[in-house]
């Protein structure tokens, strides 16, 4: 996968022909599943290659996201589609031309930028100054651009569309289930493992304690059963966010146990994938109560 910044004052960026699918792809949830079959499929009716659309900085213009713009490329460079890969990664700057642009002059330096063969986009799909852009003149515009346009119906989960923004509110309100199903996999967090207090290594725990980007959007405060990746290899975990009240502390944290897992954490990129809430953050009258039940949520992690 090779990621390319839209340089507007270049007039002819790539000669390749493209199938690129249209959106912000900020979660790469089941309804973006649907657009990228369909820009598969129409990459090899066209003998074109993969495309998708993102922008970068996301925290120019959203303060709580799924998923990071590094978390984005890392997803979309794991994607595959009939066993293939993204071909390519169109990275859109999101600067005070691009917020006034209109829907026109858009879709006219994409065109002109890159030989785009197939646009393929959902039926929500909204672009350019004030979102005037629709599909519908997405599919009047593709003539006279050359370009064939491509419509995708929704998908839904409990009679909402599926969409990130609907995914952000779930993962809001705890319901972890209803996001990982709308992702069609497990909602995540990346970020480094940075020194804590070592309190959980004192229990006979040892914790890698994560620092996540300020936009990074993170499960309410609870115990949770979690895959935490290290070096690509996988290892079932117990993942703690928010306080620990046992030790009248109220800060905010992200603390995993790596089951089975020695090593040093300190200064790598660790991600987190959140199966289920175990439990809410408990108040304990002692420390061996404490551990007793860290004992019984490590029986829940190790289960299949």
């Amino acid at each position: 996968m090779k990621t390319v910044i839209l340089d507007f004052d270049n007039k002819k960026q790539m000669t390749k022909p493209l199938s690129i699918g249209l959106g912000f792809f900020e979660s790469l949830h089941l309804g973006h599943g649907k657009v990228m079959d369909r820009v598969f499929l129409m990459a090899e009716k066209l003998d074109a290659d993969t495309a998708i659309i993102t922008f970068a900085k996301e925290n120019e213009f959203d303060k709580s996201v799924l998923f990071t713009y590094q978390e984005r490329l890392r997803i979309y460079e794991r994607y595959t589609n009939r066993s293939s890969k993204i071909g390519f990664v169109i990275v859109i700057p999101f600067t005070d031309e691009i917020k006034k642009m209109p829907a026109a002059e858009f879709i006219d330096k994409l065109t002109t930028n890159f030989n785009v063969k197939a646009l393929i986009y959902g039926s929500s799909y909204r672009f350019g100054f004030k979102a005037e852009g629709t599909p519908g003149l997405l599919e009047k515009w593709s003539k006279a651009k050359g370009y064939l346009a491509k419509r995708v119906d929704c998908c839904y989960f409990n009679s909402t569309v599926a969409s990130s923004s609907y995914a952000k509110t779930l993962l809001k309100n705890g319901n972890l289930i209803g996001v990982n199903a709308i992702l069609g996999r497990f909602f995540s967090i990346e970020g480094e493992v940075v020194k804590g207090q070592e309190r959980g290594k004192t229990l006979g725990f040892p914790t890698a304690n994560l620092k996540v980007a300020k936009e990074k959007m993170i499960p309410v405060p609870g115990v949770y059963k979690t895959i935490t990746t290290v070096d690509k290899a996988k290892y079932p975990s117990i993942t703690h966010i928010g306080g620990k009240p046992t030790f009248h502390d109220l800060d905010d944290s992200i603390e995993t146990h790596i089951v089975d897992y020695s090593g040093d954490l300190y200064g790598k990129i660790i991600t987190i994938s959140f199966i289920k809430k175990i439990r809410d953050i408990q108040t304990f009258d002692s420390v061996k109560e404490l551990i007793e039940q860290i004992k019984k949520d490590l029986l829940i992690a190790r289960q299949l």
